[in-house]
């Protein structure tokens, strides 16, 4: 038997949108785009920054293709 106790627990929706939606959804991976974002004006910023970090993309694609 179904209290209301229970009800009212499974509609309440927790405040954390992602968590909710992890629930919902079951094996859900969530991408941080406003990190993403922060990473990419910062490489505008600093373009020896940018060089850095494509060179080490660069190193990582070919000890990828190397395995």
């Amino acid at each position: 038997m179904v209290n209301l106790h229970d009800k009212v627990k499974e509609a309440m929706r927790p405040a954390d949108d992602t968590l909710y939606l992890h629930r919902q959804l079951g094996r859900w991976q969530h991408r941080d785009i406003a990190e993403q974002q922060r990473l990419e004006l910062a490489l505008q910023r600093w373009p020896l920054l940018a060089e850095l970090v494509f060179a080490e993309a660069e190193v990582q694609q070919q000890e990828e293709a190397g395995s």
